[in-house]
């Protein structure tokens, strides 16, 4: 699981059904949110998407916003492009809004109404901010037009339980400060965890009765469900992001690499999962040759046995095999197996806290 990336897929992007991205009328591209800037001698005003270049401009708006935030992750053009294309749900002509000054685009904000169970939704929302625009209000501007629109959104929704939600890094920062003094409460906590090389990483054997093949396309589905099976209840998962569309978004992300995967089988059943992966556009962006290993599980039956240790084993060494200096990985606080704990015997030191936060409506 990566923060921030809706992200849980373009390989097969061009054969591939996509819906097309609905773009405003001209009437509604520029909207009166009710802001009125300190400076008299401001020109601040709203706008919605215009265009596929947009794309552009919100990953670079994201990158500088998020480095501000303390947060070293990377969100593309195609990334932005991706998961709209594959959120049946999705309307970047209304979840998007853009603040626009001095002729240039300078932050926006993005929202989505998640369905987490037959009763919870959570109302996401997100704004970023180029640094030298904070302190003049737009910020906190944009993140009550989320809350005022995602409202109008659910307001004849059958769910009795509603929160907004958003997350920050834990260390103080701008977009930390403004949730909690809008009013938001941390509810859970995410580490991101790093082990700092890949040169002595340790041969463990798989336990008996485990085995592990390369992955054809036909095994596509089979993983796609296991992981769903493990992580379904987990505070991050909801009930939407394990549907048709998302599939697909994740067979054509970028970062959809199945031969870099340690998928353990006994007989025709997974019982063990490192899916690895390396963002090639991140390492360039931040300098450094970083692998991920994510969506790590082991079923039940087979915890205690050495599993996700062997697994995790094989991941770092073939990662090293790729050109990789060093690895990482995200996982909750509160993980009810303690999977940090094999995780720090494995290497990995955490290095990073991001927190959740909620609202009621």
């Amino acid at each position: 699981m990566r923060v921030g990336v809706v992200d849980l897929g373009h390989a097969c992007m061009n054969r591939r059904a996509r819906k097309a991205i609905r773009m405003p009328d001209s009437d509604e591209l520029w909207i009166d949110i009710g802001f009125r800037p300190g400076k008299a001698t401001a020109d601040i005003r709203f706008r919605r998407l215009r265009g596929c270049e947009d794309f552009l401009t919100m990953s670079d708006i994201c990158i500088k916003s998020w480095k501000a935030d303390q947060v070293d992750f990377l969100k593309t053009k195609e990334d932005f492009e991706n998961a709209f294309k594959h959120d049946p749900k999705g309307d970047p002509a209304k979840d998007l809004l853009f603040a626009h000054t001095n002729g240039r685009e300078v932050g926006f904000a993005v929202m989505s109404v998640i369905k987490k169970s037959r009763e919870e939704i959570k109302c996401f929302q997100y704004v970023h901010l180029l640094p030298e625009h904070r302190g003049e209000g737009i910020r906190e501007a944009l993140l009550r037009y989320n809350e005022k629109m995602l409202r109008l959104a659910v307001r004849d929704r059958p769910e009795t339980e509603r929160v907004f939600e958003s997350w920050s890094s834990s260390d103080q920062n701008d977009w930390r400060d403004i949730l909690i003094q809008e009013g938001y409460k941390p509810t859970w906590h995410l580490f991101e965890m790093v082990r700092p090389n890949l040169d002595d990483v340790p041969d463990i054997p798989l336990p008996e009765g485990a085995t592990v093949r390369p992955i054809k396309e036909e095994d596509y589905r089979k993983v796609w469900d296991a992981s769903k099976k493990v992580f379904r209840g987990q505070p991050w998962s909801n009930d939407e992001i394990w549907d048709e569309a998302h599939y697909e978004q994740w067979l054509s992300s970028p970062t959809f690499k199945p031969d870099l995967w340690q998928i353990a089988w006994d007989g025709d059943e997974i019982v063990g999962s490192v899916q690895s992966f390396i963002d090639e556009d991140e390492n360039r962006e931040f300098g450094r040759s970083r692998g991920h290993t994510e969506q790590i599980f082991v079923a039940p039956s087979w915890r205690g046995k050495g599993l996700a240790k062997a697994l995790i084993a094989r991941s770092l060494r073939l990662l090293k095999d790729r050109g990789m200096t060093d690895a990482t990985l995200d996982t909750e606080e509160a993980n009810v197996h303690q999977a940090y704990k094999v995780y720090e015997r494995m290497g990995y030191q955490v290095v990073k806290q991001f927190t959740f936060y909620q609202k009621p409506l």
